[in-house]
């Protein structure tokens, strides 16, 4: 019942995927089936969601306003780049890049087109990272490549007004740039 070619592979190519099989084995000898079945289970599970994590990332991209006139003004657009699962395991992603940027931008523009799926956690942990941002002073913020379920489970977890769907990062790019260009004269009559 134990393949052992198998286990060789494992050996070779992933020793934690091992470990939780030895476990399982070790449980249903010195154990019971149905509890080894159960912690087996759990390991696995704990094992996939660290893996989903670890493949889950951020990456934040500054982009200058195209037609501002006055780029010192207008640059802060940042482009925040999700990629991998959007789960509960992303908060500590989240907060992570929230430390890391130093400056808070002006626009923030949030790129889901790498995101297969958001799940109810990932999506409030999203919302709350938006709302600090707001906090910190960031004026628009745009939400691209959001599925229609993607835009159900954000707007469910409280997004902060104001927040807009665009179809492509280069869609929001340019209703930002429409902004900016209609504001502009305002300024400069200030």
């Amino acid at each position: 019942m134990i393949d052992v070619a198998a286990m060789r592979n494992l050996w070779r190519t992933a020793r934690a995927e091992l470990a939780i099989l030895g476990v399982t084995l070790a449980l249903t000898v010195l154990r019971d089936l149905t509890e080894a079945i159960m912690v087996g289970t759990a390991l696995g599970s704990l094992y996939f969601l660290r893996r989903l994590a670890r493949m889950s990332g951020i990456t934040a991209t500054p982009v200058p306003l195209a037609e501002a006139e006055h780029q010192e003004q207008e640059a802060g657009t940042l482009i925040l780049t999700l990629t991998g699962a959007c789960f509960f395991g992303l908060a500590p992603i989240l907060e992570s890049v929230l430390e890391r940027i130093s400056e808070t931008p002006r626009h923030l523009v949030v790129d889901l087109s790498a995101v297969p799926v958001i799940d109810q956690t990932g999506a409030r942990s999203l919302a709350a990272f938006l709302r600090r941002e707001c906090q910190r002073g960031t004026e628009k913020i745009w939400i691209t490549h959001a599925s229609p379920a993607d835009r159900r489970a954000l707007r469910s977890a409280d997004l902060p007004a104001g927040t807009r769907f665009a179809a492509s990062v280069e869609s929001a790019l340019a209703c930002l740039n429409a902004d900016v260009a209609r504001t502009q004269p305002d300024r400069e009559a200030t």
